[in-house]
């Protein structure tokens, strides 16, 4: 009987009411439960009477107990008296798990390559791991990149910038690269400067 699965019939006798089955029930309709049988000692009359831990009770004296709740399934157990029958289910699939009875949809398969941190930051920023910016752009106007901290692109305007890019001149001259700060080259005529005006 230790070896067998499926529907099994089992029938518990015992000389007194006062002596115990020997299990726990669990579960009722109102528990949202199925009624299982747990602690069944070895040396108990329910051990003796073929039933294990773990068992599902079908049947208590050939009712259905599906539809009942956990006491009305208690007061059948006692009405029974001295001598219990009960069809109890075992086996590996009786109640299917919840991944089995709802299965989750199956997850697209991961890519199996991985792909380097390089590879990876140049994806997210169209760069490389330390690569400065190169003032190259596929949108809107070029822009001038400049290696110098405290560098004087901010006083020019976009115009001014892009002849510089476009045609190498500022105002219509030639610019000096060594000299950012005067790239025309034009002086100074402090005579015609309202601040420096002031100060002769």
């Amino acid at each position: 009987m230790m070896g067998q699965q499926g529907f099994i019939n089992v029938c518990l006798t015992r000389e007194a009411a006062n002596q115990p089955w020997g299990f726990r029930l669990q579960g009722g309709k109102d528990r949202g439960l199925p009624f299982q049988l747990l602690k069944v000692p070895l040396d108990s009359i329910a051990s003796h009477s073929g039933c294990k831990s773990g068992d599902y009770l079908v049947k208590i004296g050939g009712e259905d107990v599906f539809q009942l709740g956990h006491e009305e399934a208690k007061d059948l157990i006692r009405k029974a008296g001295n001598k219990l029958t009960m069809v109890v289910e075992r086996g590996d699939e009786i109640v299917p798990s919840m991944n089995s009875a709802f299965p989750k949809p199956k997850k697209e398969e991961l890519e199996t390559t991985t792909k380097s941190y390089s590879q990876m930051v140049l994806e997210k920023t169209g760069r490389l791991p330390g690569q400065k910016d190169q003032g190259f752009t596929t949108v809107g106007k070029a822009k001038m990149a400049s290696k110098q901290y405290n560098s004087p692109m901010k006083m020019y305007s976009e115009d001014i910038i892009e002849e510089i890019m476009t045609q190498g001149t500022a105002f219509g001259k030639e610019i000096d690269p060594n000299n950012p700060w005067n790239m025309t080259g034009k002086q100074l005529d402090a005579a015609k400067s309202g601040v420096l005006s002031d100060y002769k």
